[in-house]
């Protein structure tokens, strides 16, 4: 912690809070400030008295993924309510056919994420800007399909980098090295091309009031779903073949 600090690394270490709140309230003791924070992932399951006293006492971020059967859990909205408190919720990644059911089509979570967002301000929502790009803060991803090879990449512990984490099992999209090669090299790899290039919206959903502004989705995830990385975001379509 202490050389993340010194080299004024922002970090963010993601917990249940079971079973280390005791290393927990270590580093708050050691007032790393807003370059070391603490994420607490709250779900269905109940808050313990010491997860309760722990996040009344210091108000760490606390984040929720929004699926289908878990909106935002019961015990979690006296917590977003606080004053003072980050909450975010995280649109569900889908690893495999069999998870689509339980994503939501991108434009149930945006809705409910705005209706939310009336009662609570600090809530924030957190999903791929191959939906709607942020470009408040990046101008740049309007004319990007997803924020992969142009705000972001992704790398593996031995130093591998990928556009994107969730394209690590393909490796015909291995950048290069960044232990070996030069950043620029990785950076300029053709590879990158098909992310940093927005063709137009691939959803044909004229019934989503989403589809002007979006990108179509994670790319990603077309590919891992589809095998088609042009497809649009495959938990939209599961959306429109399921008559939702």
């Amino acid at each position: 912690m202490d050389i993340l600090y010194s080299s004024k690394v922002k970090t963010t270490i993601s917990t249940n809070g079971c079973g280390n709140l005791h290393a927990l309230e270590a580093v708050h003791k050691r007032n790393y400030g807003d370059l070391i924070k603490i994420g607490v992932s709250l779900n269905s399951a109940p808050v313990s008295k010491d997860l309760h006293e722990y996040l009344m006492k210091h108000r760490p971020m606390l984040k929720t993924v929004y699926t289908r059967k878990q909106r935002i859990p019961e015990t979690a909205r006296k917590y977003a309510a606080q004053p003072g408190t980050e909450y975010y919720l995280l649109y569900m990644d889908v690893v495999d056919k069999d998870s689509l059911g339980d994503s939501l089509p991108f434009h149930e979570f945006y809705r409910d994420l705005n209706a939310l967002r009336k009662v609570h301000q600090n809530i924030k929502g957190v999903f791929c800007s191959g939906f709607i790009p942020d470009t408040q803060e990046f101008q740049v991803l309007a004319q990007a399909r997803c924020p992969a090879g142009t705000t972001k990449l992704s790398v593996l512990p031995d130093g591998t980098a990928y556009p994107c984490y969730l394209l690590f099992r393909n490796s015909e999209f291995s950048l290069g090295n960044l232990l070996v090669d030069d950043f620029e090299t990785i950076w300029n790899n053709p590879v990158l091309d098909i992310f940093r290039q927005f063709k137009g919206n691939p959803c044909r959903d004229a019934r989503c009031e989403l589809r002007p502004a979006c990108h179509g989705g994670c790319p990603a995830l077309s590919l891992l779903i589809s095998n088609d990385i042009t497809a649009p975001d495959p938990r939209c379509m599961y959306g429109i073949t399921h008559g939702e």
